[in-house]
């Protein structure tokens, strides 16, 4: 009696339509047959079987299929058959893909050839406003304030999910707006042991695909303050540079001229920039900003009107 004759029973089932394999040396082993069996064993002609059963054997077996999966070894959650999952993370995404929540960035229609900004008020017509991107942070780093604040304030994990594009070694994350074929602009606050940067769409970001921190490797550029001056890093080379200390840096993205520049933001009413350092690069790619953050510090990124 197979499986499902208990259901069968109480809808008075003339016979299992099952496959067997065949008896016909000719057919070989493990060829279905077209017979059907009946409940004591004999074996009855397909035409025999009548047709109100063969229905109601076939509703048994959708309705078994949608509610437990036995016939396909898969559960299936389905309303009222199952209790629903809450909890069911997204499907993660494509590395860069904008969070379809985030802010639309409008950005000015690229003009090439143009003078580069030099004050504050000329690098502000680029501004563009940016938000963290959960989705790539490390799991000591702690995001808040709408995704405008990120900390790494002990060793306490956030409970973030699994996902491809997510740092698993570097305490690092990424803002979920990148720059391909356009000009940016945009100011940090930060306290402590961090650097600021600007990394590529394909820069690693899992220890087996190698160098993932800021700076260490070729598809990302950083800046930070060292506790006596400023360093800038890329390629797994830095340079010290004599700065004053500052708790703001500016960073400027042209994506197509392949220029990069880190700034540091003075002043309290009147604010003014000065160049830390500008790198010249062949941006084939789409970039982001990232961040690096060592412990008990922390990167807030200014608004517009601050």
């Amino acid at each position: 009696m197979c499986s499902v004759h208990v259901y069968a029973d109480k809808f008075a089932y003339l016979g299992c339509i099952c496959s067997s394999p065949s008896s016909d040396p000719k057919k070989g082993s493990g060829v279905s047959s077209n017979r059907t069996i009946p409940l004591d064993g004999r074996y009855i002609q397909p035409k025999l079987v009548h047709l109100p059963s063969l229905l109601i054997w076939k509703l048994i077996r959708v309705t078994l299929r949608r509610c437990t999966g036995t016939f396909t070894g898969r559960p299936r959650l389905m309303p009222n058959c199952a209790v629903r999952n809450t909890r069911i993370m997204p499907v993660p995404r494509k590395a860069g893909r904008k969070n379809s929540s985030a802010t639309e960035v409008t950005l000015p229609p690229y003009e090439p050839n143009i003078p580069e900004p030099t004050t504050r008020a000329d690098f502000m017509k680029y501004w563009i406003p940016l938000s963290f991107d959960d989705r790539t942070a490390e799991k000591l780093l702690w995001i808040s304030e709408g995704g405008s604040k990120v900390a790494r304030t002990s060793d306490a994990v956030c409970p973030y999910p699994q996902r491809p594009e997510r740092y698993d070694h570097s305490p690092q994350v990424l803002c979920k707006e990148g720059l391909l074929g356009h000009r940016g602009y945009w100011e940090v606050e930060y306290d402590g042991w961090v650097v600021i940067g600007v990394v590529s769409e394909s820069s690693p970001r899992k220890m087996q695909d190698g160098p993932c921190g800021i700076g260490e490797n070729k598809t990302s550029w950083g800046a930070g303050w060292s506790g006596s001056c400023c360093q800038i890093w890329h390629n797994a080379e830095n340079v010290d540079i004599q700065m004053p200390l500052s708790s703001t840096m500016g960073v400027y993205v042209d994506q197509p001229a392949g220029i990069i520049k880190f700034l540091l933001v003075e002043g309290e009413a009147e604010k003014e920039v000065r160049l830390i350092h500008k790198f010249k690069e062949n941006l084939q790619e789409k970039v982001f900003p990232g961040f690096w953050v060592g412990t008990n510090s922390f990167c807030l990124i200014r608004k517009k009107d601050q």
